[in-house]
């Protein structure tokens, strides 16, 4: 059984409804979470751009070591020690790998192959800030001399 509030027909309590305020709360809590919910959206976006050009970045980084491998040990200084490779899959001019060779003794070589590309807003990943394939000074944030990126992969190389 209900209690009906003095004054109050049995049609006025079968017709309550939202006040105007409680709507207007009801409306903002939706729009926080449906702006909340966009932000995460778009940060996913971001996320999966750069996984991509990671992923791109380290299947080109290993196809050029693989070369490496696959060369005349007395010819891998000659051929690749300082050259330049664009990413494929990455917009032209928007990436460049490095490949640097640097003997230990006369049977052992290191070589490194690092990656720098420009990502979505024009962020660069990688110490090439301008995508030349060349360490300048100004460029060598950690001071170590050597062109550093997320995707770089270091291997020895010793005469068969």
């Amino acid at each position: 059984m209900t209690t009906r509030h003095k004054g109050e027909s049995k049609r006025d309590q079968s017709c309550r409804g939202l006040t105007l305020l409680e709507v207007v709360f009801a409306a903002g809590v939706l729009v926080l979470t449906l702006t909340g919910l966009m932000g995460l959206l778009l940060a996913c976006f971001a996320m999966n751009e750069q996984a991509r050009s990671m992923t791109l970045a380290m299947s080109s980084a290993e196809l050029h070591l693989e070369r490496v491998r696959n060369t005349v040990f007395d010819n891998i200084q000659t051929q690749f020690d300082g050259s330049r490779f664009d990413v494929p899959g990455l917009s032209p001019g928007d990436s460049e790998g490095s490949i640097t060779v640097t003997p230990l003794n006369a049977e052992l070589l290191e070589v490194r192959v690092a990656i720098s590309w420009r990502g979505k807003g024009g962020r660069i990943y990688g110490e090439d800030l301008n995508l030349d394939g060349v360490l300048q000074a100004a460029e060598d944030s950690n001071l170590n001399g050597v062109l550093d990126s997320p995707v770089q992969l270091t291997t020895l190389v010793t005469r068969p």
